[in-house]
Order: C-alpha cells, then sequence, then structure tokens
C-alpha cells in the first residue's frame, strides 16, 4: 500500500522519492529546508521541525524518563511531560508579519552596489539576531506543569544567536542570574550521555539540540518560573571563559 501511495499521480516527470531507514541512534534530530542561498530564510519562516529517534538499542526503556510526548491524533486537553521546545529570535513589524532585513546595511553598513553591478548579493546578512524571543513560534508563552518531572528537548533554531538557558524566580535579576532550578542533560545531538549531568545553564550553539529533565517536585502551588536567555546579540560575545565555556 505505501508503495502504491508513492507512485500516485500526483507525482510528474522529475520528482523523485528517497527513503531512508532509520538506523541512527536514539536522538534529538530537527530537519528543515537546505533550498541553496535561501536556507536561512526558510528555517526564519517556520519550515522546520523535530524529528525525534526513539528505540533500538540505544534508547530507554520503561517508565526512567518523563513522558508521554505530543503525537498525532491526540485528544484536546491531552497531559504531556516530555515536550520539544525550539527557540527562536525573530523581528516582527507593525502588523505582526515577520521582519527580516532586505540588505547588508543593517549588519555591516553596506549599502551597495550589489548584484549585477557588484558580486556581493544584498540578502545574505552574515549574521541575523531578532529582537524578540520565541518558543515554538510563540513569544512569552506560559507551560503550567506540575510538582514532578519534565523532559524538554530543547533546539537552537536561532540563525546566528549562541543560547545560554536558564530557569531563574526573577526574569529581570542582574546578570548572571542565580538559576532556579537544575537542568540535567541526559542527552545531546548523538543521543544519549553515559550519565545525566547537573547543570546550572545550558550553552546551545545554533542548530544545537539539548536533551534535559527538570524537577518541579516540591515547589509551592502558583510558583512562577522563567526561562531565560543570556546570550549576547552578538556574534561570539558574552559568557564568561572557565564558567559558560
Amino acid at each position: 500500500a505505501e508503495a502504491e501511495a508513492l507512485s500516485d499521480a500526483r507525482w510528474g516527470p522529475g520528482d523523485a522519492v528517497f527513503q531512508y531507514a532509520n538506523e541512527g541512534r536514539a536522538s534529538t534530530l530537527w530537519y528543515h529546508d537546505h533550498c541553496l542561498g535561501i536556507t536561512r530564510l526558510n528555517v526564519y519562516a517556520g519550515l522546520a521541525g523535530f524529528y525525534l529517534m526513539r528505540g533500538g538499542p540505544s534508547d530507554v526503556e520503561g517508565d526512567a524518563l518523563p513522558g508521554p510526548a505530543p503525537r498525532l491524533g491526540d485528544p484536546p486537553g491531552a497531559r504531556y511531560y516530555e515536550i520539544p521546545v525550539v527557540i527562536q529570535d525573530r523581528s516582527f513589524q507593525a502588523d505582526g508579519s515577520l521582519w527580516y532585513p532586505a540588505s547588508r546595511a543593517r549588519f555591516d553598513g553596506f549599502k551597495g552596489p550589489y548584484i549585477p553591478v557588484s558580486d556581493i548579493p544584498p540578502i545574505w546578512n552574515p549574521e541575523f539576531f531578532g529582537d524578540a524571543m520565541v518558543a515554538n513560534g510563540r513569544t512569552w508563552p506560559v507551560l503550567p506543569v506540575e510538582p514532578r518531572r519534565y523532559r524538554f528537548r530543547f533546539l537552537n533554531g536561532c540563525n546566528s544567536r549562541t543560547l545560554i538557558l536558564k530557569v531563574v524566580a526573577d526574569p529581570l535579576a542582574r546578570r548572571p542570574a542565580s538559576p532556579a532550578l537544575a537542568l540535567w542533560q541526559i542527552g545531546s545531538d548523538g543521543g544519549f550521555l553515559e550519565a545525566p549531568v547537573e547543570l546550572g545553564q545550558l550553552l546551545v550553539a545554533p542548530a544545537e539540540r539539548v536533551d534535559v529533565v527538570v524537577d518541579f517536585t516540591g515547589l509551592p502551588t502558583g510558583t512562577g518560573l522563567y526561562l531565560i536567555n543570556e546570550g549576547a546579540d552578538d556574534p561570539f560575545q558574552g559568557g564568561r571563559a572557565g564558567v559558560d565555556f
């Protein structure tokens, strides 16, 4: 039936279907468009998502980790304890649409001449830093949690920004802020670590993934916590040597 579906009449001349076996380790992967020359634009526009590999000898069996994770067909109001979170920085226009620089002028002050007068394309900004942070496409999202452990799969989906993530009690506290909860890292891009590592913060480069467990057990009802980023608004800046990296 699958082969028949792939040979459906919707496919035309020049189309091709490639199938790959999921033979890799259980890990937090992601996919995005790789169109030559505009990959950064498509990721920025939202053409990206998680690809979570499960099963096999490298996976953790049973109920050792919090779950379930979101699944297609779940009923409204389903509770999840494994939550994928893609973090991106974006800029918005007054009508809510995405804003992206149309030239290099905002990046390095170069206003031309551009192609075809020169060999410099106007749309290729070496770095881009938005002024609004979003998680799963939302600004300032709120997640009510229960007094138990949660598993978070973090993805840095920013074009250029390196993240330094912390869970804090006061989002306006002087930086560097003191973490309110430990982040137990259990995995990375390549799968599970040999043993969990207790961290106060996460250093996450663009496209990097971090698999963590956070324990909210014992917190009083109504406690407000904030996931913040202390990473700089410039490339290769911020942080403290020997502490943050």
